[in-house]
């Protein structure tokens, strides 16, 4: 195993702040201890409340080797490991659907929605049926955004470590909002890697002279957020910066959605806020539109990224807006950014690679990540 102490002064040698060293980018020994340290025992991303709104139905997610079935049935919601407890089968081959029960492909091994086993046949008289549901995962749903949790143990409860966004998220409704659009992107770089270059903008202005349109960089060139405090860091929280004359964050600074998020009118905007919620996830809202960043770790060097463009549950496609305006501005900054990304894991898979100085006026929020990333791994 490697020394995590030793890593961990690396990363920080003197009054120099870096990022990761190279084992933590390229170690597939270092990857595995990710997915059991912090993918497995801190809440992630599953969906949006809007795309399960009626009794049967599900959507998936998947952390590492594991499938998780989220469902909603009249008690609400629950989440399911996707493996039949006969011989280990995935009971859910589609993404998302609808479905009065789950029903294993394989011997047809029956479950309710909330995870019971209603029928097993062939099974002997003395079979108890009872001993035999599907194993369930932690589930919680805060403002319409659903997080799971694989902790075999208690959990840590979601909506005291989101406590601090509750008011400034308010008067936008996530809860009331529906998913317009959806991407998935696939990234050849390792999550930290992805997730660094999302919280900083010392790469912006070279980078994303679209994006530079709208964010006001001057007023804050080390990025967007500030951090309420937890034990590790998990949450960053502040407003998104947008220049004086632009009313959102778009191309050409216009709203793409007619129908406003939440209570918000014309007079409030520009509007908008935004979270970090570690280890993976980004929400960020405008008075028009929001965006969810739900970046998921598939190996050492790939990393799926994917994005949920909301809208107002009253908003209408084609009437309110349409899709290729809603999501033009954050897919061409997604892809310049998922470049930056995968030229970066190519240059830190050299023997030479020694992690640099970061600028704690342009990038602050790689110390705070790199903070939070060594108390989640348990150091």
């Amino acid at each position: 195993m490697f020394d995590m102490p030793k890593l961990q002064s690396l990363a920080n040698a003197g009054e120099v702040v870096t990022s990761f060293p190279r084992e933590c980018y390229v170690s597939r020994e270092w990857f595995e201890r990710e997915m059991e340290q912090v993918f497995s025992r801190h809440w992630l991303y599953a969906g949006h409340e809007s795309e399960i709104p009626h009794t049967g139905d599900f959507f998936l997610r998947e952390v590492g080797d594991d499938s998780i079935v989220v469902t909603r049935d009249g008690n609400g919601l629950h989440a399911l490991f996707n493996v039949c407890r006969h011989r280990g089968a995935r009971l859910c081959q589609q993404a998302k659907g609808n479905t009065r029960r789950l029903v294993c492909p394989y011997h047809r091994w029956t479950y309710a929605l909330d995870g019971q086993l209603l029928g097993a046949p062939a099974m002997p008289d003395t079979f108890e049926p009872a001993g035999f549901p599907l194993f369930t995962a932690h589930v919680r749903s805060w403002d319409g955004l659903v997080f799971i949790n694989l902790d075999e143990h208690e959990a840590e409860l979601l909506d005291q470590i989101l406590e601090p966004a509750k008011g400034p998220f308010a008067r936008f409704d996530i809860g009331g909002c529906k998913v317009a659009h959806a991407f998935t992107y696939t990234v050849a770089a390792n999550w930290k890697i992805v997730l660094e270059n999302f919280v900083e903008c010392y790469h912006c202005p070279s980078a994303h002279p679209e994006f530079c349109r709208t964010f006001d960089l001057s007023r804050n060139p080390g990025g967007l957020l500030s951090s309420p405090a937890h034990p590790k860091m998990l949450l960053d929280l502040g407003e998104f910066l947008i220049k004086p004359g632009a009313k959102s964050n778009t191309l050409t600074g216009q709203t793409v959605c007619r129908r406003l998020m939440g209570t918000l009118t014309e007079g409030d905007l520009p509007a908008a806020v935004a979270l970090t919620f570690r280890p993976t996830t980004s929400v960020i809202v405008f008075g028009d539109y929001g965006i969810v960043h739900d970046f998921q770790a598939v190996s050492p060097a790939e990393t799926r990224v994917r994005c949920q463009w909301l809208v107002s549950g009253h908003a209408e496609v084609e009437r309110d807006y349409n899709i290729e305006s809603l999501i033009a501005l954050w897919d061409v900054t997604n892809r310049q950014d998922w470049e930056l990304c995968e030229m970066t894991q190519q240059g830190v898979r050299s023997r030479r690679y020694v992690p640099g100085p970061i600028s704690l006026q342009q990038e602050p929020a790689l110390q705070v990540l790199r903070a939070s990333y060594f108390a989640m791994m348990g150091e």
